[in-house]
């Protein structure tokens, strides 16, 4: 059985790789070669053969998580870049679907004036569908659930709000696209359901998730 120096040690570095894995990378500071070295012969110090041993496979372990980590955030950019570009190449048929409504029909739908919409749009309560959407081009497409009754619009704003600068196609996915963590639910699903609020954590979730992307998935409007 590890002795109680193990376990304190052990539970301390668990701890420390913790704290910095829920950092913010911004906020994260790299320690210097000289800070690590002598934190880990602190940890072994007075260890028996046996635990140190151990404490050794554990560190070992520990080392080689930033590197996985950077690896599933690779893969998870790239799967959202590959998102992002299938709806760009889809408009013709999300429009054809109704999924997406040229601005006249949705204000008819919803009865507002192209003054109102223009003051939603400018407080991101709602978006449009950007120019990179083949058919849409620099027509003004609004996704259609801003006009269907069966959601509240007050959620959607909010929720839509929430998603501060992320460009149109982003917050399309981010509302169409079913997640794990809501019980392999869309966003626009849980809301119907009154579930507004589970859907404003996913959004910080999803915020989270698109920092550091670069390169053709990062589009604006």
């Amino acid at each position: 059985m590890p002795s109680p120096q193990f376990l304190s040690s052990y539970g301390l570095f668990k701890s420390a790789i913790a704290a910095f894995l829920e950092t913010p990378e911004e906020l994260r500071s790299t320690p210097c070669e000289r800070d690590v070295i002598s934190a880990f012969e602190c940890a072994i110090q007075g260890l028996t053969p046996q635990d140190e041993k151990k404490f050794l496979e554990y560190a070992e372990e520990m080392l080689r998580l930033p590197g996985k980590l950077k690896d599933a955030a690779t893969r998870r950019r790239t799967a959202q870049w590959g998102l992002d570009l299938a709806i760009a190449k889809d408009g013709a048929n999300l429009i054809d679907a109704g999924h997406i409504i040229f601005i006249d029909e949705f204000l008819r739908r919803t009865g507002l004036s192209m003054v109102m919409f223009a003051q939603k749009l400018k407080d991101h309560k709602i978006f449009k569908m950007p120019s990179r959407v083949e058919f849409v081009w620099e027509k003004t497409y609004v996704p259609a659930f801003f006009a269907d009754a069966k959601f509240d619009l007050d959620a959607l704003e909010v929720v839509c709000k929430a998603l501060r600068t992320c460009n149109g196609i982003e917050k399309y996915r981010f509302f169409t696209t079913a997640v794990a963590t809501l019980g392999n639910q869309t966003p626009l699903d849980v809301i119907a359901a009154g579930g507004t609020e589970r859907v404003l954590q996913e959004v910080k979730t999803f915020r989270r998730g698109l920092r550091g992307l670069v390169g053709p998935g990062k589009w604006h409007e």
